[in-house]
Parts: C-alpha cells; sequence; structure tokens
C-alpha cells in the first residue's frame, strides 16, 4: 500500500510534470507573442484550496478512498447545482481562456452523472451559466477526470468554477484540479478615451463603455440587448430627457488642430424602452470661450416604443469660431432608459460624413398577432443573430423544403433571438410549438426562453418550452408563459444548455392568449415569472375500447408526464412519420402515462404491443406498466410487457397480456425503463381489451417473430383459490419468487403498502 508522503511526493512531482507538458508540447495552441499563462493546482494537501460548498452542499478535505492524499468530500446538497465551487476572480479576467483538469469520484453505490461548471457575473447584472465539461457518466466508486475549456466572456465580473452532479443529493469526492489561464496582454486603452484621428465606430462587443456622462445617469454594458452583435450600451436611472452618453470631440483632432473650422459628423442605433413613442436624438454640445453654451441637434427621429431606430447626420456640422469645447451626446425625450449601439463618430478639417446606420425596416417589427407560424418557407431568418451564434435558411426542413440552422455558438445563451416590443404582449400569455433538430454528436438541451426587460432596465429570463433532443432527431416542443405587465421590451431566443451544440428549428408557432393561469399551464413552461408552474394539466381518462391504435400521426403525443419525463412529438416514426419521445427522466419510473379508469378494463384482458428505440451503447428494459388504486387507496404496480434486451438504434416489438382486476378502482397505463436516465422512442402502440386471453404463438412464431411476455399473474392467483389457506403464504412467496423474473412483479415504493392478495378471490 502507498503512503500518503508517498501520495504527496507524487502529487509534487505530477504538478512538475503538468506544467512542463502545458510548456512543452504541441497539443496546446500557440499564443501570440503577447500571452501569458498561469497554472495553479488545488490538491488538498494543504487545506481546501479556496474550495467552499455550493448551495446547501457541505465540502470538507479529507484523505479516505482519495485518487491521491487527501482530497474534498462533497455532500448534503438539496438541489443538482449544489456541490463545490471556487472564486476566480484574483485569477481570471475577461477573454481569458481557462482550462480546468480534475477528477471526480462517485460515493454512491448508482452511477452519476457530474459537470464542470463556469457561472459568470457579468457587468450588466446578468448572470451566465456554461459547461466546461458535462454529462460524465461516473460508476460507483469510480474516480474519473473531467477536463475541458473555455473563453471567459470579456464582460466577466466575478467568474466561478464549480462542480455539480445531475442527480440531487448524492455524496461524490473532488482531487487533483489543475487550472491554466492563457491570457493575452492587453494594450490598456483608457476608459471613455476613444479617439482616433477622423473617428470610430463602437460596437460595445469588447464590454467596455467608453464614454463620459451628460447628466448622471448610470452606463452600462449589456451583453444581449444590443441590434448589432450581442452587445449595447444600456442607459438608466435618468431623472432629465438629456441625460445620456457623452463624448468630447477634441478626441477626434489631429494633434495641434482647433476647433474652429471642424466638421463633426454622427450616427447611432438607439432603442426606445418607454412604452410611449419617444424623440432620440444626437445632440452637439458647444461650449463658448466667454462659458455660455448652446445645442446642435444634429440628427433626431421619433422612435415607437420598444423599437430600435436609426440616427444620421448627414452632412455634418462645421463648428464656428469662439468654441473652447465641444461634446457630442445621445438623449431620448422623457427619463425612460434607452440602449444605444453601433455608435459611430468622426471629426476634422476633412472628415468625411459619417454614412447612415441600416436601420430597423418596416417589415421586422412584429405587430400585435393571435397566431403566427414562422416556416421559413420565404427564406427570410426572422430571428436575428445572438451571440456568437449564426442563423441560416438551410434546404433542412421538418416540413416543407426550408428551416432555420443555429451554428457558431460558443455559450449557453447563444443562438437566435426575436424582439416583439411592437406586438403589444404585456399582460397577456404567449403559447409556442416548435420542431427542432440536434445537429451536435451527443444529446443536449434545447429551450426556448423569453427574456423581459422593465421600464428600469431590469432584466429577467422564463423558459416557455424545451428538452433533451438526440443527436439528428427532430422532435415537437411545446409550452407557455406570462409576459408580466411592466414589462416594455419582450424578446424570445432559442439557446441550448450545451454551449456548443447545434440545431435546426422549423414551424416555430406563436399564439396569444389571456393571462394563463397555472392549471392551464403545459408541463415544462412558467406562468409566475421563473418559479415552477402547477403540476400539468392531466388528460382525460381513455373511454371505453375494443381496439385502440396509438401512432402519435396526430401529432398529439397521447400521454401526460409522469414523475420527471417529458412527452414530445418525434420525427424519427417506426411508422408513418411521427412517434413519442419519452426524456427528461431521472428515475426508473418516470416516463409517460395516461389515466384508463373510465375505459372499461376492470376484469377484462388488456392485450398490449408497442414498438420501442433507444440511442444508449448498452441493451436497455422498457417496460408497459400499470398501476391499479382500490376503493381502500391501495395502490399496486405490475407490468403488462417488458423488452428486456433492446438494441441501440433498432426498433424493437414488445407485447403481453394482463387480467385487470374486477374492482380495481383508478387505472393507469404508463411506459417507464430500468436505466433512469434512458431517453427512448415509442410509436405504434395497440391495446386490446378483450374476456378472453390471447392465443399463445406456436413455438415456430416465437422462434422468428417477436419475444411473447405473458403475464403469470392471475394464473397463480386461480391456483391459490384450490390451496388450503394455511398454505397461502407459501403460495405468495412462490409467486414472489417468480415475479423477480420480470412477470407480474409487485414494485415496492416508499409510503406504500403492499398486499399480495386478490379481492375477486
Amino acid at each position: 500500500m502507498r503512503t500518503a508522503g508517498y501520495q504527496k511526493w507524487q502529487k509534487k512531482l505530477a504538478r512538475i510534470l503538468f506544467v512542463a507538458i502545458l510548456l512543452g508540447t504541441a497539443e496546446v495552441p500557440v499564443m501570440p507573442a503577447t500571452a501569458q499563462t498561469k497554472a495553479i493546482t488545488v490538491d488538498f494537501e494543504d487545506g481546501d484550496g479556496g474550495f467552499t460548498g455550493r448551495g446547501a452542499a457541505v465540502a470538507v478535505v479529507t484523505d479516505e478512498n482519495a485518487w491521491s492524499g487527501n482530497y474534498l468530500s462533497v455532500s448534503g446538497g438539496t438541489e443538482s447545482w449544489n456541490g463545490a465551487q471556487k472564486d476566480l476572480s484574483d485569477l481570471v479576467s475577461g477573454n481569458d481562456v481557462l482550462k480546468v483538469s480534475a477528477y471526480v469520484r462517485n460515493n454512491e453505490a448508482y452511477e452519476i452523472t457530474s459537470h464542470m461548471t463556469l457561472q459568470e457575473e457579468k457587468t450588466d447584472g446578468t448572470t451566465a451559466y456554461s459547461w466546461i465539461q458535462g454529462d460524465v457518466v461516473i460508476a460507483p466508486g469510480e474516480w474519473k477526470q473531467l477536463s475541458g475549456t473555455i473563453t471567459v466572456a470579456s464582460n466577466t465580473r466575478i467568474p466561478v468554477l464549480y462542480f455539480e452532479t445531475k442527480e440531487v443529493g448524492v455524496s461524490f469526492s473532488i482531487d487533483q484540479v489543475e487550472i491554466t489561464i492563457e491570457t493575452e496582454e492587453k494594450v490598456e486603452e483608457p476608459e471613455v478615451d476613444i479617439g482616433e484621428p477622423g473617428g470610430r465606430t463602437i460596437d460595445f462587443e469588447d464590454g467596455q463603455i467608453y464614454f463620459d456622462k451628460m447628466g448622471n445617469p448610470e452606463l452600462q454594458i449589456t451583453r444581449s440587448e444590443g441590434y448589432q452583435g450581442s452587445a449595447g450600451l444600456l442607459v438608466s436611472n435618468r431623472s432629465e430627457s438629456y441625460e445620456g452618453p457623452l463624448k468630447d470631440v477634441s478626441a477626434f483632432l489631429e494633434k495641434g488642430e482647433t476647433l474652429s473650422g471642424t466638421s463633426v459628423s454622427a450616427a447611432a442605433l438607439v432603442k426606445n424602452l418607454s412604452e410611449k413613442q419617444r424623440r432620440a436624438a444626437i445632440t452637439l454640445r458647444l461650449t463658448k470661450e466667454d462659458g455660455t453654451q448652446e445645442y446642435q441637434t444634429l440628427a433626431w427621429v421619433e422612435a415607437e416604443a420598444g423599437s430600435w431606430v436609426s440616427l444620421s447626420c448627414e452632412n455634418g456640422y462645421t463648428i464656428g469660431q469662439g468654441v473652447a469645447s465641444a461634446a457630442v451626446y445621445i438623449e431620448v425625450e422623457g427619463t425612460d432608459p434607452f440602449i444605444v449601439d453601433c455608435v459611430s463618430l468622426a471629426a476634422g478639417k476633412a472628415a468625411n460624413p459619417v454614412q447612415p446606420l441600416d436601420p430597423v425596416t418596416p417589415s421586422d417589427p412584429v405587430t400585435p398577432f393571435e397566431n403566427l407560424l414562422i416556416d421559413f418557407e420565404d427564406g427570410n431568418p426572422w430571428f436575428t443573430d445572438r451571440g456568437d451564434a449564426k442563423g441560416e435558411v438551410v434546404p433542412d426542413a421538418f416540413r416543407g423544403e426550408k428551416a432555420l440552422a443555429v451554428t457558431g455558438r460558443t455559450q449557453n445563451w447563444h443562438g437566435v433571438e426575436k424582439d416583439l416590443s411592437q406586438a403589444s404582449l404585456e399582460g397577456k400569455g404567449l403559447r409556442s410549438s416548435f420542431w427542432v433538430k440536434n445537429t451536435s454528436s451527443r444529446i443536449a438541451d434545447i429551450y426556448l426562453t423569453l427574456q423581459e426587460t422593465d421600464a428600469e432596465g431590469n432584466v429577467s429570463y422564463t423558459r416557455i418550452a424545451g428538452g433533451e433532443t438526440l443527436p439528428g432527431n427532430w422532435i415537437s416542443l411545446e409550452g407557455g408563459v406570462n409576459i408580466q405587465p411592466q414589462t416594455v421590451c419582450p424578446m424570445i431566443y432559442f439557446e441550448s444548455s450545451d454551449s456548443s451544440a447545434s440545431f435546426v428549428i422549423d414551424d416555430v408557432n406563436l399564439q396569444t392568449t389571456q393571462w394563463i393561469e397555472e392549471s392551464e399551464a403545459p408541463d415544462g413552461s412558467n406562468t409566475d415569472g421563473g418559479a415552477s408552474a402547477a403540476a400539468e394539466q392531466k388528460r382525460s381518462s381513455v373511454a371505453p375500447f375494443s381496439v385502440l391504435t396509438i401512432d402519435f400521426e396526430d401529432g398529439s403525443p397521447f400521454f401526460d408526464n409522469r414523475g420527471e419525463g417529458k412527452a414530445a412529438i418525434s420525427s424519427q416514426a417506426h411508422g408513418g412519420s411521427k412517434a413519442l419521445s419519452v426524456s427528461g427522466r431521472t428515475l426508473s419510473w418516470h416516463g409517460v402515462e395516461r389515466d384508463f379508469t373510465d375505459a372499461g378494463l376492470q376484469g377484462k384482458y388488456l392485450h398490449v404491443s408497442f414498438w420501442t428505440k433507444h440511442e444508449k451503447s448498452e441493451p436497455q428494459e422498457i417496460r408497459f406498466c400499470i398501476q391499479e388504486e382500490d376503493a381502500a387507496g391501495e395502490i399496486s404496480y405490475h407490468w403488462i410487457a417488458a423488452g428486456s434486451d433492446i438494441k441501440k438504434g433498432e426498433w424493437t416489438q414488445v407485447t403481453g397480456e394482463y387480467l385487470v382486476r374486477e374492482k380495481t378502482g383508478k387505472i393507469v397505463l404508463y411506459f417507464e425503463a430500468t436505466d433512469p436516465e434512458l431517453a427512448f422512442l415509442i410509436d405504434d402502440v395497440e391495446l386490446k381489451s378483450d374476456m378472453q386471453p390471447a392465443a399463445q404463438p406456436d413455438k415456430e412464431k416465437k422462434e422468428s417473430g417477436p419475444v411473447w411476455i405473458k403475464n403469470l399473474g392471475q394464473t397463480y392467483i386461480e391456483t391459490v383459490k384450490k390451496i388450503p389457506w394455511k398454505q397461502v403464504s407459501v403460495c405468495a412467496l412462490t409467486i414472489g419468487i417468480l415475479s423477480v423474473g420480470g412477470i407480474g412483479i409487485q414494485k415496492k415504493r416508499k409510503k406504500e403498502i403492499r398486499k399480495f392478495e386478490d379481492k375477486n378471490i
């Protein structure tokens, strides 16, 4: 057995080798001559290294079962994001390339999925979360390495590294955390000194404000509100209409030039965040040698509520004699906040007039609507790019010929967006459905999100719809949300929990409704500004039938969500063009379900056949089950049909039958899987209700066709009737043992009492 001292010596050697390899191998990207590299190792030999518990989790240093020497033990979390974290503010700055490697151990008796995440608190008050490495499955007792690289956003104020798990309340360990930061040496540039002879255009993408203040407004960079690109300058907390960003004209003059005879030009895009139409203007303030001031309007335009407008001084303004100083500022009528982007300033003796910027065309704003379908068939992307993402119309559609591909993403919130400020949505409900195809090589959650900005400039985010998507699979997602009455700028955008995932969207449908009550909210959507909505409204019980075929071709999932399972329509069908996708599961019983209480199944045989498929590498077991509740409230669970060796990517038929108890009250039929996180597809479900059991297939049919799985529970119950009562307990034990084979199992669940008895006896 190695001693702790030997392990510590190994760590020191490993640290030296790590830095040597980092600096000496060809695998590391060649940085510019101005790049600097820092590397630190946290091995927990001298304490916690700055790591603390996150949320309710507790993080302590110990040496039991370490990867080497001491390690950090994490436990007690009550949410999936609870874990261990380290503030990197003293190490990392905006635009740095952050590389992290660490070993994580699973202390549970089941598999867990670990994520290594970067939380970035921005200068604009928003917070972003990006996986450095995500979805790493770790077996019980296994140490596994997590590693990844991420570029820190330019406007990040507080970067925090943390470790989390997909499961809630698990215990895990962390050891040998290696952190490297590649920093490009910056050329210092005064925040407000943007002067260059002739002029300059500022798009705020570098996170710098550059402007002084006219009056005393608050100026801050917003990463997602800018018209061109992802950033813009938010101007808020104004007490006078003239307050806004200001720039001294003399910064643009050649050395030795005077203001007299100088031509000044300016242009900008401005977004009015007021609920009313406001006049926006670019104004030149002239301070005379005697101290008096004059104001010259260079450009102005009326801006509709929530709309972008283009301001431009086409011919420039020439400054006369006796002017001591001059400054250009942007103002908007009233005191509501506004956003500025793409500011172009030019000044000089031979300065060319600044060309007008492209305004938002009249067709761009979304006017009030009841039902709006965006199918991209006209070649118009409709959405604009968000962050680094690029939206492009492509001939890869779910329906028709065209759809919108979203690529180039580097952060979770990057995607495509649409401003709905002029759609008069305040105080209304917004429902949406859409088709999306994950074009990445791995599973990714894809969402449609609502971003709301109020008159004070406060920004909030609420998920409308979304879910887990399989690579190459079209899936239909839907949801609903309420637009708060105080919102002046609602915006919708597509994003993904995987910061680099690419995807294609099609047939985006938007519907406005009255305010959505919590009981009406579709599952997965929110109606309360960010908190979880009430439980989904379940579908009514199925009516009596002899034969019921469910092929999902009408676009309805038919089933409701069960537990954390999410039902959605997929285009990856067994027969026809649609199937049911089941995802989001975190426990084996999670899946999809439907109430069959009113279907008249009591005392009858229920025959079932369905086709199923999954994309996990190992063979899986997927089951169709029944939940029965009697008049006393006692609940029992049985498998009706189970496919125990379903291979990856193969549509497999599963069949079975079950005699429903005559005195059963509530009946729920549902799909589940042994693997608690398995996502799977269901199609061509056929249910038959009959007073007689199905005829058994002959031997040849059993060998050449699908596996026939028969529930034997009732057969053994009939046998019980012929046995003296003193032997019933032995018979019950026999049935229980046979049930372990996968036939007629009664599963025990917490807080529910199971009695092996038949009320018909």
